[in-house]
């Protein structure tokens, strides 16, 4: 074996690569941590092996690492997107269609590069570049499928982290930023192997660009806590919340919701991340151009449950960037049910409380009385019956009889007056 500059940058990568894999598994309680631990070892297995096979003599030794190389390369596509569905939280169903599909691709690739002595699929000759020693492939009939379904697959990842990218700008900016350029190293340096621009005949560039791969994202880990912060926090805090929580970007679109909103908001499915609030949530009727007057004054809507109808109140809150500009808004749903039912108890317990006291009032202080005809004067200095005097001023009502010693003064001839007084003996 040769060791000269080419091979050396290769392991170089393969050592930068590994050595990512070690830190990411120091966050092993974290959800994306197998899936980059895996990614990075194979790219640290793939750039391995192509060090050995540049770096090697004669097709026989040069087939031998190219076959071993494979093991990495192909595990790459799978775990890649593997990576971008845990980390962007992607839970569409058709993704899942997608990984059976890389995977496919991927154990078949592995066992058409073992077996292509047998059937000359992945690839027809090999010949060495007399210039640069390189091995080259006369490609067999499977392996531009493996091509285009393994750079498809990557693709579609790329793009997810893009639109995560993008909707989280102010959010995680530097952490997505970092992944996407990441991502996008490699594809520039297989882009150049696979065209025939290529300015070194038979350098595969992609386990070089890996290099750059490695640094962004051991910046991104090390740096600005990236499987330690976001994943951890949300985990830990927002998953585990009791209160609902909606983060939407600036143009209303949701960038994240917890479990609890969901279930708040009677929301039957996944996370609606980059849909439009108003569409998903329609209930949750907020003016978001206004957010000085929704600080100062939650939202309270109802909505239907399972138990009948539940008050729900939305707190929302504008966060601002580094540069004092509002960057999204963060909107915690509670259910205020059983305080709106205590309130409405309590109201009621007031008003009976007022109803039964305006019933009892009570005549105080000293009543003008006259000492003939027994009328009272009121607060204007007229007189008025006594009778009617009270009963304005109180809750007792009169009802007219007359007694038995007025009753024989007035009326001494009347039964009435016998009755009350039998004769005596």
């Amino acid at each position: 074996m040769e060791f000269t500059l080419i091979p050396i940058a290769l392991l170089l990568s393969a050592i930068i690569s590994a050595s990512v894999a070690v830190i990411a598994w120091r966050n092993r309680g974290v959800n994306e941590m197998p899936h980059l631990t895996l990614l990075l070892l194979a790219i640290s297995f793939y750039a391995a092996g192509s060090a050995l096979e540049v770096a090697s003599h004669g097709i026989p030794n040069k087939t031998l690492w190219m076959r071993i190389e494979y093991f990495g390369i192909a595990l790459i596509p799978p775990l890649f997107l593997a990576f971008t569905i845990v980390y962007t939280r992607w839970q569409e169903q058709w993704v899942r269609y997608v990984q059976i599909f890389a995977w496919f691709v991927t154990i078949t690739t592995i066992f058409m590069v073992w077996t292509n002595n047998w059937h000359q699929l992945q690839w027809q000759g090999l010949r060495l570049d007399n210039n640069t020693g390189n091995m080259l492939y006369d490609r067999g009939l499977w392996f531009p499928v493996w091509a285009i379904g393994a750079n498809l697959v990557i693709l579609v990842g790329t793009v997810r982290l893009l639109r995560t990218a993008f909707l989280q700008r102010h959010l995680f900016q530097t952490q997505s930023l970092l992944i996407l350029f990441a991502t996008l190293a490699p594809w520039i340096g297989n882009l150049l192997y696979l065209s025939g621009a290529n300015p070194v005949s038979g350098l595969d560039w992609a386990p070089i660009a890996f290099t750059l791969t490695g640094i962004l994202l051991a910046v991104a880990i090390l740096r600005f806590g990236l499987l330690s912060l976001l994943p951890v926090a949300r985990s830990a805090l927002v998953d585990g919340m009791s209160e609902g929580m909606i983060v939407a970007d600036v143009e209303g679109r949701v960038v994240d919701a917890n479990q609890s909103a969901l279930s708040l908001m009677q929301y039957r499915g996944k996370v609606p991340i980059g849909r439009p609030m108003t569409d998903e949530f329609p209930l949750l009727d907020v003016d978001l151009e206004d957010p000085v007057a929704l600080a100062e004054t939650p939202v309270e809507f109802e909505i239907e449950g399972s138990d009948g109808p539940r008050v729900i109140e939305a707190d929302v809150s504008p966060f601002l960037t580094g540069q004092a500009i509002i960057g999204g808004h963060l909107i915690i749903l509670r259910d205020i049910t059983q305080r709106k039912l205590a309130e409405q108890e309590r109201e009621l317990l007031i008003t009976e409380l007022q109803d039964a006291v305006s019933q009892v009032r009570m005549l105080e202080g000293l009543l003008p009385v006259c000492s003939s005809c027994h009328n009272i004067r009121n607060d204007e200095g007229d007189w008025e019956d006594m009778g009617a005097y009270i009963e304005e001023h109180s809750s007792v009502e009169f009802s007219h009889s007359i007694c038995p010693e007025c009753a024989k003064k007035l009326y001494p001839d009347s039964k009435l007056a016998k009755k009350q007084h039998p004769p005596t003996d």
